[in-house]
This record gives C-alpha cells, structure tokens and sequence, in this order.
C-alpha cells in the first residue's frame, strides 16, 4: 500500500518542521515547499495526496492564490494553514474550495483529524465524479443507440413499431404510417390494436390498411425489449398481401 503524501507549504521553518515532524509520526510520506511558486514547481514531478497550505506567504503569490492554481491546475485537495482570521482574506480562501483550515498554532491531533476528514471529503469527491462520468457515458451510448436504432427502423421496409407494457403506441416508422393509414402523430399515444404475444407464437396475421385506403395481410412478430428503461414490445408488421391473395387465387383454381 502505498504512503499517503502530504505537501507542507510555509514559509516559517518552526512551523514547517513541527508539521513534517507530526505528519511523519502519523506515517505520512512530506514534501516540503516555502512558497506557491515553488510548490507549484515541485508539483510538476510529484503529486501528493494532499497539500497543507499556509494562506500567508511572502513573495509575489500569497497561499490563496497558489491554492487557486494547484486545484484549477492538479486537481488536489487543499487544507489552509493559519494564524489569520481576517474575513476578507478567509471569503477569498473560500473561493478556492478549501477541503479545511488549521488554525496555528497547532497539535498533532488537529493535524490528524483535519487531514482524514480532507482525505475522506476528496475520496467522496472524487467518487462522485466517476459516476457522474459513468452516467453521462452512458446517457451517451443510449443516444447512440436510439439514434443508431432510429437510423436503422427509419429506413426498414417492414413496419416497425413500438408498444409500451400498457400497450400504448411510442414509435413507430414510415413504413409503419404507410401500411396503417395514417401519420405517426395520430398513432402515438394511442392504444395499439392488435394483441401483442411475444414469444408465444412466431408470427401472427393481422388485418391492415394501406395508405389508400385499401385492405391488405401483414404477418406481425413481437419480441420483448426495453424502451426508455421500461418493459416494451418491438413489433414488426410486413405486407404479406400480394403473396395472400395469390395463394388465394392458386387454392381457388386447384378447388376448380
């Protein structure tokens, strides 16, 4: 397993050296750094768990801003170290989106606490995120896969359509409007007419009109599928009426 690092950014050498000394007596692996600039050199090769950050630093970027810059930039969590109260300075450390604050001077057990409760927070955090990443993947793929599913019924000769459990009409094709009649818009929502048994018969006969008004035979099939995560049928109507009338036509002659 391997040791939780901690960098440690003050630049007072007491407390630096009280800090590293605790951490590393609470089996924390320390980096040290006495400004932003330089932690944020050193965090281009090295990326510790956590970074202790003093909001008072001399030079050109105070802590604030250098925590601002490890978040934005390496994405680590960051607790505040300091001796400073002032409610201007603390509303711009809150901006950062600080994982905590330790207020020097400080114990061992402050350190503790408020480094398993930063390291807890960021777990969370960073749990959160993975599945928010999973979802949205895979709301993407389901809209790949219904454009994909569209892309293909759209252009299917048979007519294809979609039944809700309640037997209520969600999708249907062009193929589907042409053999009923009617536009998909005064089919949608509607009951579906037909019995839909999927899986126990292979096919089924059913009575259709064509968009000319004339009666025709389709041959109807049902599997069961999911639609928009609920229990549905996938039906699937074809136009079996030119091969129904000639076998009518060819049993009439053989009855002559």
């Amino acid at each position: 397993m391997e040791t939780t690092q901690i960098l440690i950014v003050d630049d007072e050498p007491d407390v630096m050296k009280i800090a590293a000394f605790d951490l590393q007596k609470l089996g924390y692996g320390v980096l040290t750094a006495v400004s932003g600039q330089e932690a944020l050199d050193l965090l281009r090769d090295n990326k510790p768990n956590l970074v202790l950050m003093d909001i008072v630093l001399k030079g050109r970027m105070d802590g604030i801003e250098a925590a601002k810059q490890i978040r934005s930039g390496f994405n680590i969590p960051v607790v505040y170290l300091t001796a400073h109260t002032d409610d201007k300075m603390l509303d711009r450390a809150k901006i950062t989106g600080p994982f905590g604050y330790i207020i020097k001077p400080f114990s061992e057990r402050d350190l503790r606490v408020a480094i398993e409760i930063a390291l807890y927070k960021a777990k969370m955090e960073n749990h959160l995120k993975s599945l928010a990443e999973k979802l949205e993947r895979s709301n993407r793929e389901l809209r790949s896969s219904k454009a994909s599913f569209h892309n293909i019924v759209e252009k299917n000769a048979d007519g294809t359509i979609v039944v809700d459990k309640n037997g209520i009409v969600r999708f249907v094709n062009p193929a589907a409007e042409v053999l009923f009649g009617h536009k998909a818009d005064e089919i949608l929502g509607e009951p579906f007419g037909f019995p839909v048994l999927a899986g126990e018969v292979e096919a089924i006969e059913v009575d259709i009109v064509r968009s000319s008004g004339e009666n025709g035979v389709g041959e109807m099939r049902t599997v069961k599928i999911e639609w928009e995560s609920e229990p549905a049928y996938l039906v699937s109507i074809r136009d079996i009426t030119k091969r129904k009338r000639a076998e009518e036509a060819y049993n009439r002659e053989l009855k002559t």
